[in-house]
């Protein structure tokens, strides 16, 4: 069952963190077929706007979308993190209450919402204080 309310996200919360590197990367082109191929290798997320496509995927197929994008541009390496509670869209704060405690750490994040959890992804050199941030906050799981 989905959390209802922070009081009830915050309770429920744990994080865990994505076994592979992940890269964010930005082209103008639309997606290709293969691009969207890599969205079957979870986890990953495409957005495409009026002007560009973004990808997160893992930063082993960077190499690959490059040669589909002369014009990429990436920022990796990236660590995944993964939110494990559900919370319906009536939570108010939590990404606040989360980003607020790494802001004041100094870490820069990327955000990723899915429909039921909240993601976060930062440079692999934040690994630590990223950790040290979270575990404050909420048990870490250890990801499937």
């Amino acid at each position: 069952m989905s959390a209802q309310d922070l009081t009830e996200a915050l309770a429920k919360m744990s994080w865990s963190l994505e076994h592979d590197e992940f890269a964010l990367v930005g082209f103008t082109d639309p997606p290709t077929p293969e691009d969207v191929e890599l969205l079957t290798h979870a986890p990953s997320q495409l957005i495409r706007e009026r002007d560009e496509t973004t990808l997160l995927v893992r930063a082993s197929d960077v190499d690959a979308v490059r040669l589909r994008h002369p014009d990429l541009r990436s920022e990796a390496p990236l660590l995944w993190i993964r939110f494990e509670a559900a919370m319906g869209w009536e939570v108010v704060g939590f990404l606040a209450h989360v980003t607020s405690a790494l802001a004041a750490a100094g870490i820069p994040i990327g955000a990723v919402c899915s429909f039921s959890r909240d993601h976060l992804f930062v440079n692999a050199a934040y690994r630590s204080a990223m950790a040290v941030v979270l575990d404050d906050l909420f048990p870490r799981q250890v990801a499937p």
